[in-house]
């Protein structure tokens, strides 16, 4: 006589095992949220000071004079970028040299902007013909541009933080701006000599 084996008869989970594993699901999703939300700041932040590096870089060269380069940037590729005017050929042959062309500054490397993007840019306080894709040179011996950029984090419009560089000056400031204020007050520009102020020091 065969005896057969006894059959194993499948549970499923109980109303309590259930409420359970909501409860503890709620709770790791509860952690990580906010989690997840610091590290897109602090990617956003590192984009905005890598961006603030490419200025230094751009300061840096315009005061030894003999740098003509250009910061572009692409709102397509999601990138700011330094491009420098090059001459192609042998330095000794100069017949062999070629017309000079602009390319990608292999020395300063391309920001990514996937955190942060581009909401504002000015240059002596003028807008860029396109806002979407801009480029502004710095040629040596000519003075260099006011440089003013807002960037906004993910899909806001509220600026986030200000990049500036000013004309003169050896590093640029990345200065945040969240909380209220808007980009027409940071970046306005202010005429002493309009005000009859050109000879009080500031």
């Amino acid at each position: 006589m065969a005896v057969s084996a006894p059959t194993r008869i499948s549970r499923g989970f109980t109303l309590v095992e259930l409420i359970v594993a909501i409860v503890v699901v709620a709770v790791l999703a509860a952690v990580a949220a906010p989690r997840l939300l610091v590290t897109d700041d602090r990617r956003a932040l590192v984009e905005a000071r890598d961006a603030a590096g490419l200025l230094s870089v751009i300061a840096q060269r315009t005061g030894y004079g003999s740098h003509h380069m250009a910061l572009v940037y692409e709102q397509e590729k999601g990138e700011l970028r330094l491009e420098a005017l090059r001459v192609l050929g042998e330095r000794r042959n100069l017949q062999q040299r070629g017309a000079p062309r602009w390319g990608t500054d292999r020395l300063a490397r391309t920001v990514g902007l996937s955190a942060v993007r581009v909401v504002d840019a000015r240059f002596d306080g003028r807008r860029p013909e396109n806002e979407r894709s801009w480029r502004v040179e710095f040629v040596p011996g000519v003075a260099r541009a006011h440089v003013e950029i807002l960037l906004a984090t993910g899909t806001s419009n509220e600026p986030r933080w200000l990049l500036e560089l000013l004309p003169y000056s050896a590093e640029p400031r990345l200065v945040d701006v969240s909380g209220g204020r808007s980009d027409e007050g940071v970046l306005r520009s202010v005429d002493l000599d309009a005000l009859g102020r050109s000879d009080v020091p500031w």
